[in-house]
């Protein structure tokens, strides 16, 4: 394939110095990683042998203090079977108990530290090994201690015996052995240590030895290469230089034709790029043609041409850019048409693009391969070549395209019978024979005249304007020959270039005797409008590019419903009428067929909305030149003719096209509905199933014949055999059969013939032409979504109850140490435990979060309603809040109008501590969002059914699109500000299932930099009946959070 620009700049780059000093780095990185892997995975081994040893020493001390509570269990043994004192013996008895708990805990713990060791440790068969029995004579030990707590005093009893010999000989020795045992393995331990740091030591120093031999002489040898590069490099730029220059020689010389200049530059690419074959192409379909050539052995000439897929050339134009091969046999060209039959094995070539199109192809070959790949330079050359090459084929057209529109210029003026002026500042530079005959002034006389001359002073204003303006439409004025007759013309200008200057050719032709014609014309027409008015059809005529109409008789007014002035006036009004889908028709046809006339029908809409169908024949009117330059035409209106046309179609077709949209309409719908993954099925008004689709079958497992037909209330049985809660979903079903506006949806649990949570949606069915057909029911299997959703709301709440337990300790302490309970503090540690504490407090807000919503979700959130006066809560979240408004010297107004003494407050039945959590969001969120020195409002008002709370800031505001989204969970505002705000994204979601719980509403109206209003509507409560409850009754009066 071949090279491109970006390749070259990598290959470039790999070997520049800042890739051999970015390696050299690595090396060193490298060097440095190893020691740290290795230093690490000592410190590991080194910590993880330590904490083993923990373990042991743990064990160690745990058996320590069961020797120490084995001689108190003894002690107090005694001390209760030798005591006489009932007050005595009773305190013994609670020592002995005390001590005999502690070990037997002490014991159990110690029992789950040895089961941890491994097998082969001493300590795990000193305690394990049925030999030593050591835990079994424990056990032992307690047993007969707990037997003596409950005995009466007797000195000689024999469980006392047998205690104070297990105190005094036989589980000493026992532990005294552990103990001896534990110093042995710390002994092995420590040995241990010292061999496995040696061996680190040894690793390290063979790693370093390997980087150096592996890594650094390599990159040492690299560096050579790169200054060795570095000097090519250096060479060929000079070489480029060179070569430039030659170029700009070649291309500003005036002493060479194009040819010429283009043979010199393909010598020069032979020269610089050490190939001795280039060539110049040009495209000629799927051909290239040689335009110029340079070939030592004469194989290729001018005018040559050969197939555009057998050569590298059609690569280029493929790509558009410059194609670079170094060795073709060594690279994917080796199997390329070019390649098998001339053996070229390298190759640059570059388009030539000649006013934005690829005109053909400068390339070199050779048949050697390259010794050193070509380079960036070497194709930013190719393709400068070619851009200069392009550049001055296009010159050389647009001189020839010159030279040839002057020449038809000049023939033109010469040969037509008008006369045409060229002027320039109003002055005559040149005009042709017939602009002499036609003023009476040879044409040689008239350069240098004025064209003010050759005209009455009432015609020098429009020539005059015309100058000025560029006006390039015909226009009439009264002309003046050189002996003072006047006569009529048609004066058309225009400007255009005239050698290298802007010049205004003006055409000027005698209408002398267009304008006789025209006056007997007119006369002829008087007598034809006297005959034309009396006739039924429409009679028109119009100039044939319809842009003027001449005559219109008055049976216009009445088929079209315009009059006969708007139409004078507007032309374009008569194929304006028409309706859309027949003018363009119309149109078309008139431009095609003007000249020969033609018969068209088309609809009309007349000026009461009624359609109408016109038949209009046109016929060409041909003058004394041949040349058509009116158009006649009759229309005739052939509404009734038409309608009765149409009906008879339609009498004919409109069974056979309603048998087959029926039945095509059918297949589709059956296709469409087997093809659904979800539960369908249509159901008359009276209940009977009109369709069920094929996963019906599936979800239910009964075939459809069995379905069809049949009323809901057939298939009671089949409905409790289904379902859970079957006599509520065939209720709701049942009711909703003659409801035809309203949708529903529910939820359902299947338990046959497979257990299935299923979402119904059911809607009315209507026609199209509002006939109603039933209701459609549609189940969608939902279990596996459901016990998705189970699963992450459980886990968020096990994991936020995890971590609230452990983070409720951490503020706790940190509560007592900013307290001073642990001593004195010093300014920047009360500063570092305040920040500690303000971030556990934020992850606590957090957690609280997200078990809130995560108890939404499960739908566990319990309210404790109760009627409510919410503006108590109100002011106490004001009072709540006050610390944060006066840090931001924000301004807080309460608008919370007072009860008057014999009304009662506006109530609602709900719970005041959501009502509070609910408050604090809103107005926490108003404070955040507000600058320094805003203004924050709360304003109670009752707007029945609704009590409303409307929390008003001049904050920040909101867009459209964020209003949309901002009670979304986790979701925040994008912005300076909110990134400046801490918060989780939780709280107006939250805030939005509260205030649903409550049976309420809560609405943003915000303006970007203008500020939010958020309003919450409650259903206020207007009766206290039927509410029994005393504690809640007490409540209105206070109306606060305890």
């Amino acid at each position: 394939m071949p090279r491109t620009i970006e390749t070259m700049n990598t290959t470039h780059a790999a070997s520049s110095s800042a890739q051999v000093i970015r390696r050299i780095i690595a090396g060193f990185a490298l060097a440095l990683g190893s020691i740290t892997v290795i230093a690490l995975i000592s410190y590991g081994w080194t910590q993880y042998i330590l904490a083993n040893e923990r373990d042991r020493f743990n064990l160690l001390a745990a058996n320590s203090l069961q020797l120490i509570r084995l001689q108190q269990i003894a002690l107090a043994a005694e001390q209760v079977m030798d005591t006489s004192d009932p007050e005595i013996a009773a305190q013994a008895r609670e020592t002995l108990s005390a001590a005999i708990d502690e070990m037997a805990q002490s014991q159990q713990e110690l029992s789950r530290m040895v089961a941890t060791l491994p097998p082969d440790d001493p300590l795990w068969r000193l305690y394990a090994d049925p030999a030593t029995a050591f835990d079994a004579r424990v056990q032992e030990f307690l047993a007969r201690a707990r037997r003596l707590r409950d005995t009466a005093p007797d000195p000689q009893h024999p469980d006392l015996q047998v205690i104070r010999r297990m105190a005094l000989y036989d589980l000493p020795p026992l532990f005294r052995n552990a103990s001896r045992l534990y110093v042995d393995a710390r002994r092995s331990l420590l040995q241990t240590l010292d061999i496995m740091h040696a061996t680190f030591l040894g690793v390290t120093l063979l790693a370093l030895a390997f980087e150096g031999i592996f890594i650094f002489r390599p990159m040492v040898r690299e560096a050579r290469g790169y200054i060795t590069q570095r000097d090519v490099s250096e060479s060929r730029l000079r070489a480029r230089e060179r070569v430039t220059r030659a170029l700009y020689d070649i291309t500003s010389t005036s002493q060479l034709d194009h040819l010429q200049k283009v043979q010199a530059l393909l010598e020069m690419g032979c020269d610089y790029f050490h190939m001795p074959v280039g060539v110049l192409t040009r495209i000629d379909g799927e051909e290239l043609e040689i335009v110029a050539v340079r070939d030592p052995g004469h194989r290729m000439k001018p005018g040559e041409r050969f197939p555009l897929a057998d050569r590298y050339c059609a690569a280029v134009l493929d790509a558009g850019a410059p194609v670079i091969i170094d060795h073709a046999s060594q690279s994917g060209w080796n199997d390329h048409r070019c390649y098998r039959l001339t053996r070229m094995e390298a190759y640059i070539g570059a388009p030539v693009q000649v006013r934005g199109t690829t005109a053909g192809t400068l390339c070199f070959a050779s048949a050697m391969p390259r010794t050193t790949p070509f380079t960036d330079g070497d194709y930013d050359l190719i393709r400068l070549m070619a851009q200069w090459i392009g550049s001055e084929q296009d010159r050389l057209q647009t001189e020839a395209a010159l030279r040839e529109s002057e020449e038809r210029f000049a023939l033109l003026a010469s040969v037509t019978t008008e006369g045409v002026i060229i002027s320039e500042q109003g002055m005559i530079v040149d005009a042709n024979a017939a602009a002499g005959t036609l003023f009476g002034v040879p044409p040689e006389r008239l350069r240098g005249m004025p064209v003010f001359e050759f005209t009455t002073p009432e015609g020098r204003e429009k020539v005059a304007r015309a100058l000025t303006t560029g006006y390039d439409r015909p226009y009439e004025v009264l002309a003046r020959r050189i002996d003072g007759t006047l006569f009529p013309a048609e004066v058309t200008g225009r400007n255009i270039p005239y050698h290298g200057r802007t010049a205004r050719v003006t055409t000027i032709r005698d209408i002398s005797r267009q304008r006789l014609a025209e006056a007997a014309l007119r006369a002829s027409e008087e007598r034809f409008r006297q005959l034309a008015e009396n006739v039924n059809q429409v009679f028109w005529m119009s100039t044939p590019s319809l842009d003027q109409i001449l005559y219109v008789n008055p049976a216009y007014e009445r088929i079209w419903g315009r009059s006969c002035d708007s139409l004078y006036a507007q032309p374009s009004s008569l194929f304006e009428a028409i309706v859309p889908e027949d003018r363009e028709r119309a149109l078309a046809l008139h431009r095609a067929e003007y000249a020969r006339g033609y018969s068209i029908e088309f609809q009309i809409l007349h000026t009461d909305g009624q359609q109408r169908w016109i038949l209009t024949r046109a016929f060409p009117v041909i003058n004394e030149a041949g040349a058509v330059y009116r158009i006649a035409a009759i229309s005739e209106d052939v509404t009734e003719r038409k309608q009765a046309e149409a009906e008879l179609r339609a009498a004919m077709t409109a069974l056979e096209v309603q048998y087959q949209t029926a039945d095509r309409a059918q297949s589709e719908l059956r296709a469409i509905l087997d093809a659904s993954s979800e539960v369908i099925a249509l159901l008359a008004p009276d209940g009977a199933f009109l369709t069920v689709n094929r996963r019906f079958c599936d979800i239910f497992g009964v075939p459809a014949d069995q379905v069809l037909g049949r009323r809901l209330i057939d298939m009671r049985a089949e409905i409790r055999w289904f379902f859970g809660d079957a006599d509520e979903v065939y209720e709701r079903m049942l009711s909703a059969l003659q409801d035809a506006q309203d949708v529903f949806r529910e939820q359902v649990v299947q338990l046959r013939p497979q257990h299935r949570e299923l979402a119904i949606f059911s809607a009315p069915v209507w026609t199209a032409n509002q006939v109603h057909l039933g209701r459609l029911y549609v189940f969608r299997d939902v279990t596996h979504e459901r016990a998705v959703e189970r699963m992450k709301s459980e886990f968020v709440a096990m994991v936020s109850h995890e971590l609230r337990t452990p983070l409720t300790s951490i503020k706790g302490y940190i509560d007592m140490l900013l307290d001073g309970d642990a001593g004195p503090l010093a300014v920047e540690h009360q500063e570092l435990l305040q920040i500690v504490k303000s971030n556990a407090d934020r992850l606590l807000l957090l957690i609280n979060d997200l078990l809130d919503m995560s108890r939404i979700e499960a739908g566990k959130l319990m309210l404790h309603r109760a009627p409510l006066d919410v503006r108590p809560l109100i002011r106490q979240v004001a009072t709540a809040l006050r610390p944060q408004l006066d840090a931001k010297h924000q301004r807080l107004n309460l608008d919370l109008s007072e009860t008057p003494p014999d009304d009662a407050p506006p109530l609602m039945f709900g719970d005041a501590a959501r009502v509070h959590q609910i408050l604090t969001n809103v107005l926490s969120n108003a404070i955040k969002y507000t600058p320094q020195g805003g203004e924050i409002s709360v304003r109670l008002s009752v707007e029945p059914p609704w009590m409303c709370i409307a929390v008003q800031d001049t904050g920040i505001g909101l867009t459209p699109e964020e209003q949309e989204r901002i009670f979304d969970r986790f979701y925040r505002v994008r912005n300076r500000a909110t990134r400046e705000a801490s918060g989780t994204g939780l709280g107006l979601a939250i805030t939005r299932s509260l205030v649903d719980l409550h049976q309420g509403r809560i609405t943003v109206e915000s303006e970007a930099g203008r500020g939010s209003t958020f309003r919450i509507c409650f259903p206020l409560l207007t009766s206290l009946d039927g509410i029994n409850d005393d504690e809640a009754l007490a409540q209105v009066s206070t109306g606060e959070l305890t």
